[in-house]
């Protein structure tokens, strides 16, 4: 005598289709597919930022013609840049 298949839930037998039903499978393989192609179609339009920075410091000692001893020279350079792009489509 053969007996009916049953399931303990809805969410069960759902999750039962989809590990048995090899078409379902397929559908579900070709939408992350096209989820994929969306994401990269769409990548060229995505905010693009860079940001860049330098700090230079420059100490030099001389000695002074008319004074005594050393004098000193202090240079400090520092530098900031900030860039972003993105295609308007």
């Amino acid at each position: 005598m053969a007996t009916a298949a049953q399931a303990d839930s809805l969410a069960q037998a759902i999750a039962d289709a989809y590990r048995n039903n090899p078409r379902l499978e397929a559908q579900r393989a070709e939408l992350r597919s096209i989820d994929e192609q969306l994401i990269q179609a769409a990548s060229p339009y995505r905010l693009n930022a860079t940001l860049v920075g330098n700090f230079a410091y420059d100490e030099q000692r001389q000695r002074s013609l008319f004074t005594e001893g050393f004098g000193t020279n202090t240079r400090k350079t520092m530098g900031f840049a900030v860039s972003a792009q993105q295609i308007l489509p």
